[in-house]
């Protein structure tokens, strides 16, 4: 125990409210929702009603009963009205001063000296509550107990609400609390249900469960989670506990409930979108919006990999799990002539690789069947710069140019010509000495034909550089 100075002051306004409970002591007895024959707060009450009568408690001081002794040891109190030390003691409702008389446990003398208190003055019964299935619920409005483990009803979990200024809306009995994201339910073995959401940075059941009273609150609230069910464990139930203790907010609580079910599920191989947990690749790779020309591939695919969690339906996210370690699998499925070495420097996501793949088919396709016969090195440069410049554009044809030109003035002149084309040709002239320029001024409307010209005149007008291209 430790101990505390008390000022004049507060020695006579804690003297002031014992008066105040002997005016009524019956206050901080709860009215039970189950009265009986053998109901111990409806003989507390007769008990302290004929006390009362006659101005006297002390045959209290006598009793095996903790309640009872530790109000005649608090009536004491009165006789002195000094209380110049105080004991404290920390309960899990808070740090409590009380004044000690005699031997009651001081627990419930705290409890019988802090009645004012809602959340307190059921400390006064805690010896009682080791007893059968007795229960207090108090709150603002409400001092409820039962000897039979009755709950409170309804109305008393929204009293609690509201004292704790937490919003709630009631659908079919359940109250629902305000916010956003998946939700849980917390369940009070007398049926009533709370659904909290996992919007919340709060502890909502640790407001709520310290208005509840009995030898082991935590086994009077259960939860359920509609999220992968099958998937739940036994080991939910610790995590459960220290949710109750307020340990961790609603979000936390139902995220590491999330996390534990779906790496279980993960685990033995399955594939989920958001709650929905699959058995067919087939429709999981649909529902994901992935292309018929790639279902058959990634079937197998996905099969090897195994557990799969997406939280809505993407394609693009899909392939980017799959990508690290089956990225040639892939695109070697979908275009078989493919080389490794092909794709090791393809940039971007994986849907804009394959996109990359497919333009550079295209563009091989193209480039094959544009009829231009090549009779020198000079002009085998000149043919891949007018098939990049008809498919591509100048601009793509001169970064082709600039990759692949060979110490050739032959070259670097068509080249040059791109850039005239480009309008480009002032800020790059000092890279060509003047005979350079020269020819690439006479090239430049040959070439700007032959990126022009319809196909069928392409050979022709090819053929036809063969005096400036040798």
């Amino acid at each position: 125990m430790r101990l505390k100075a008390e000022s004049k002051e507060s020695q006579a306004k804690f003297v002031a409210r014992i008066k105040n409970l002997f005016e009524d002591p019956e206050k901080i007895i709860p009215d039970c929702n189950t009265k009986g024959f053998s109901c111990p707060f409806e003989k507390y009450k007769q008990k302290v009603r004929k006390a009362k009568k006659i101005g006297n408690y002390d045959k209290f001081a006598r009793s095996n009963d903790e309640f009872l002794r530790g109000l005649s040891e608090t009536e004491k109190i009165l006789e002195t009205e000094k209380l110049p030390l105080t004991g404290v003691i920390k309960t899990p409702l808070g740090s409590l001063n009380y004044v000690k008389r005699g031997d009651t446990d001081p627990v419930v003398l705290a409890g019988i000296q802090n009645y004012e208190n809602e959340l307190w003055r059921s400390l006064a019964f805690s010896k009682l509550m080791k007893r059968g299935n007795i229960k207090i619920y108090t709150s603002r409005n409400y001092y409820t107990a039962s000897c039979k483990g009755r709950g409170p009803g309804i109305e008393f979990f929204k009293d609690v609400l509201k004292e704790n200024n937490i919003d709630f809306s009631e659908t079919e009995g359940v109250l629902e609390l305000s916010g956003e994201g998946r939700t849980i339910d917390i369940m009070h073995f007398s049926g009533e249900t709370v659904r909290i959401n996992a919007g919340s940075k709060r502890n909502t059941i640790s407001l709520i469960i310290k208005h509840f009273i009995s030898a082991d609150v935590s086994k009077d609230f259960n939860f359920t989670f509609h999220y992968l069910d099958q998937w739940g464990s036994k080991s939910e139930n610790a995590l459960f506990q220290n949710y109750l203790s307020g340990s961790i907010t609603d979000r936390d609580f139902i995220e590491k409930i999330q996390l534990q079910r779906r790496k279980a599920a993960l685990d033995r191989g399955s594939l989920i979108i958001g709650e929905t947990e699959y058995t067919n690749r087939r429709k999981f790779l649909e529902d994901n919006g992935i292309e018929e020309e790639l279902i058959e591939i990634l079937d197998s695919v996905v099969e090897e990999y195994g557990g799969i969690y997406l939280e809505e339906p993407s394609a693009r996210k899909l392939l980017e799990i799959l990508w690290p370690k089956y990225s040639f699998k892939i695109i070697s499925g979908i275009f078989p002539d493919v080389r490794k070495g092909d794709i090791d420097s393809l940039k971007g996501n994986p849907m804009e690789q394959i996109q990359l793949i497919k333009g550079r088919i295209r563009h091989q396709e193209i480039k094959g069947n544009l009829d231009m016969k090549p009779w020198s090195p000079d002009s085998e440069f000149l043919k891949e710069i007018i098939a990049e410049s008809r498919i591509n554009g100048i601009s793509e044809a001169i970064k082709l140019g600039e990759r692949i030109m060979k110490k050739s003035d032959i070259q670097e002149a068509i080249l040059y010509s791109l850039y005239l084309l480009d309008n480009n040709a002032d800020q790059v002239k000092w890279k060509f000495n003047e005979d350079v320029r020269e020819k690439g001024k006479k090239m430049e409307e040959k070439i700007s034909q032959l990126i022009k010209c319809p196909e069928e005149d392409l050979n022709s007008n090819f053929a036809g550089m063969s005096a400036l291209v040798k």
